[in-house]
């Protein structure tokens, strides 16, 4: 079984039924100064929020996730065999640490995927896309635009 579905310290941050902002930023950004930093800028911005709320995600939700996570850490070879048939174009795009989703998955998908973009963010974690939120919305337009 895959580590992540295994590892205490990921198990005791992402079980909380009420996760707090130390959960967030443990699971989703990478444990350095500015990646932390961008974490809190996030977790502010994500406060400041006061029209168009996201709605909230039930215990329920964040258990199927769960298990989803847990079991793409094992291997299916006829799954990245079927990849080679998917031609449109496909953006794939990691943190270098995250722990959710190790960016060794990323590349796997990118490989095997014939028209892949690749773009792993450093000093980031699965929260890269909040990390780098201009960048990483800049990235997005400019592959849709191609």
């Amino acid at each position: 079984m895959d580590q992540r579905a295994t590892d205490p310290d990921i198990l005791r941050h992402s079980l909380k039924d009420n996760p707090g902002p130390e959960d967030y930023l443990f699971l989703f950004f990478k444990n350095t100064p500015t990646s932390q930093a961008a974490g809190k800028e996030f977790l502010q911005r994500l406060g400041q929020r006061t029209t168009g709320p996201d709605a909230p995600t039930s215990l329920a939700t964040r258990d199927h996730q769960l298990t989803a996570w847990s079991e793409w850490g094992i291997t299916d070879k006829s799954k990245l065999v079927r990849l080679k048939s998917l031609f449109q174009p496909v953006l794939v795009a990691d943190g270098e640490s995250d722990i959710l989703m190790p960016v060794e998955n990323s590349r796997l998908l990118a490989e095997h995927l014939p028209d892949a973009r690749l773009h792993i963010y450093p000093d980031a974690g699965h929260g890269f896309l909040y990390q780098y939120a201009v960048k990483f919305g800049t990235e997005v337009n400019t592959f849709l635009d191609r």
